[in-house]
């Protein structure tokens, strides 16, 4: 009970925080509007008394009546849909970039990787454009309790029995509110089969994969996969839908009989002079408005259980970031260092910065000691499965380490854990003696640089997808001139047909594609551009370049580690598959099902005749 009533608080504060005016305005508009038939209706019936021999007093009172809610008719038709279209976008945008702000400054990345969670988030972001019609469901539903009041009051002003008919109008509202809760039953439990639809449908659509898709011959086992998720998924809700209409219809079916019932009852009084003739011209008038209203008041539930799920699936991102906003810890962190202002508009709009963590320290300026893993261990959440497990070493600062292992053995884990997207599961990470986990995620990541084997094609300009790696130098030429060079992209970049603010990707008219090699020295260029990190994490960055152009680029990296070792103590983290790259590391961890199994140079692995022994050997194999 507790959390339905956060959610409707969440659901009342949306709209009058996002739109005020036109909410208050809107509830109004909406009281008045949904007074106006009962009281016309009212109106009719002192007319018709009055001519049925109560005098003149009733006749001008009447038309004084009809005549008043003619006039709030035509005010309201006026107001009401522009504040209903005004409002209603108001709240959606409002909404939207609430869940943005929230998602982007979530510190982790366990909503991306996790599919309960993504579930989740999929179903919110789904009904997202929604949230801003259902902030209005509220006030229209009051709207229709004011219509039902004044209908009820007239009724049983009439005659008793029809204070009756109350309770069966509201057996609509309970039909309605069973029916909406059944589609919202079927359409969560179908959420995974939609998601599946949606990521197949995207990959049809997705040129990078249209070759292969073709080569395989795929497209027809494609579109079946779809059909039959598609199928599953409508069978499911077209089941709860018939369902549904069943129990609505026998709800309304006996409301309006046994209105009927009442109806002949009063024309049987009036004939007995127990009634008067406006009394009968009331109740007849006011059966479609009282249908109207129990079948607005039913529609208005089923609305509501919708909005209800949508708004708790609102809340529930919002006790999620708060949950996982990594908060606690000993001092607060200082004020974002160096960090943009007009550069971060080009992005789309003008971008916050990212939110403080409260309560955590600040990140080193630079490394004295260096990292120390001690006995960490970490399982993904919701899994059970141990990815590292006990893995204790030490990186001395100012130093280049590689890890190596075969696939899965925790390599791009603990890249992960380095960089903070997740906590150990059990054990620390030590940064000069201080527990990462007190270190504010945004500070430390300013720390930090990072080139990925699965990098992101930003469709900016080249300028951009250089500079999003520091916002701060996005406008510095030499910096991105140093980027590009280091990243072996100087070239590229001079022949493009604009330089540096050419348009890349291809969802725009005039821009230009890349290869995947080309994108991928773009990404280290990227990654370049951040001078001086304490970290450079670097995992398998240059997959998509020939082993060539990948050794000179190491060669880059080694000299820009030395700088970095020299000025700030900066520590070089290098997952990669290829040992002509690895062995140029000061300090190589070869790793095996989530430990650490040797540690040592390359020399002094060879030597040693063990697994990283093995590993070079078969590779060395390979080219001889």
């Amino acid at each position: 009970m507790r959390e339905q009533v956060r959610t409707v608080g969440l659901w009342l504060m949306t709209g009058l925080r996002a739109a005020p005016f036109h909410s208050t305005a809107l509830v109004v508009m909406l009281c008045l509007q949904a007074a106006i038939a009962p009281v016309r209706t009212y109106g009719v019936k002192l007319i018709v008394d009055g001519v049925g021999g109560a005098g003149e007093g009733p006749i001008r009172l009447g038309v004084v009546v009809i005549l008043a809610t003619f006039a709030v008719a035509f005010a309201g038709t006026s107001v009401d849909g522009y504040l209903e279209s005004a409002g209603a976008d108001r709240v959606e945008r409002w909404v939207l970039s609430d869940i943005l702000r929230i998602t982007t400054h979530i510190p982790g990345i366990e909503q991306h990787e996790r599919p309960d969670v993504a579930d989740r988030l999929s179903q919110l972001r789904d009904s997202a454009r929604e949230l801003g019609w259902f902030a209005l469901v509220l006030f229209q539903l009051i709207s229709t309790g004011v219509t039902i009041v004044l209908v009820v009051a007239m009724l049983s002003g009439v005659h008793p029995i029809f204070a009756v008919l109350l309770v069966l109008a509201f057996g609509q509202v309970w039909a309605a509110s069973l029916d909406s809760k059944w589609m919202q039953d079927t359409m969560e439990r179908m959420q995974p089969y939609g998601r599946l639809v949606r990521s197949l449908s995207e990959l049809a659509r997705e040129p990078r994969a249209a070759t292969e898709l073709r080569v395989f011959g795929l497209g027809p086992t494609l579109l079946s996969r779809i059909r039959s998720l598609s199928g599953t998924m409508y069978a499911g809700e077209r089941r709860a839908m018939v369902r549904g209409l069943a129990v609505v219809t026998l709800a309304k079916t006996i409301f309006r009989l046994a209105y009927l019932g009442a109806v002949v009852y009063l024309i049987v009084l009036a004939g007995r002079g127990s009634a008067s003739p406006g009394d009968l011209a009331l109740v007849v008038l006011l059966a479609p408005q009282v249908d109207g209203a129990a079948s607005e008041a039913g529609d208005g539930v089923s609305r509501v259980g919708v909005a209800l799920r949508s708004f708790g699936r609102y809340r529930w991102l919002r006790d999620y970031a708060s949950s996982h906003s990594w908060k606690g810890g000993a001092t607060p962190a200082p004020d974002r260092v160096g960090r943009v202002g007009s550069a971060s508009d080009r992005l789309g709009g003008a971008t916050p910065a990212p939110e403080r963590v409260v309560g955590v320290g600040a990140a080193p300026v630079r490394l004295v000691s260096g990292i120390e893993l001690r006995d960490l261990s970490f399982a993904y959440p919701g899994t059970d499965v141990a990815v590292l497990d006990s893995v204790s070493l030490v990186i001395p600062a100012g130093t280049s380490v590689a890890l190596v292992g075969e696939n899965g053995a925790g390599k791009s884990t603990l890249v992960k854990l380095l960089s903070r997207m997740y906590d150990p599961t059990s054990g620390s990470i030590l940064v000069d003696g201080v527990p990462l986990s007190t270190i504010d995620p945004v500070a430390w990541r300013e720390r930090l640089s990072a080139g990925y084997q699965d990098f992101v094609k930003y469709e900016f300009s080249a300028r951009l997808v250089v500079g999003v790696g520091d916002l701060a130098r996005l406008d510095d030429e030499e910096a991105l001139k140093a980027a590009l060079v280091r990243g072996e992209a100087l070239e590229l970049v001079e022949e493009l047909p604009r330089g540096l603010e050419t348009q890349l990707g291809t969802r725009f008219s005039e821009s230009s594609e890349l290869s995947g090699g080309q994108w991928q020295r773009l990404a280290l260029a990227r990654a370049f551009l951040r001078d001086r990190p304490l970290v450079l994490l670097l995992d398998e960055p240059t997959a998509a370049l020939d082993p060539e152009a990948e050794h000179a680029l190491y060669e880059r990296f080694a000299e820009a580690s030395r700088v970095a070792a020299a000025e700030t103590g900066g520590i070089t983290v290098l997952v990669s598959h290829r040992f002509s790259t690895v062995r140029m590391a000061d300090l190589i961890v070869v790793m095996d099902q989530g430990r650490v199994v040797e540690v040592g140079s390359h020399q002094a692995l060879v030597g040693a005749r063990g697994r990283y022994a093995e590993l070079f050997e078969v590779q060395a194999r390979a080219y001889r």
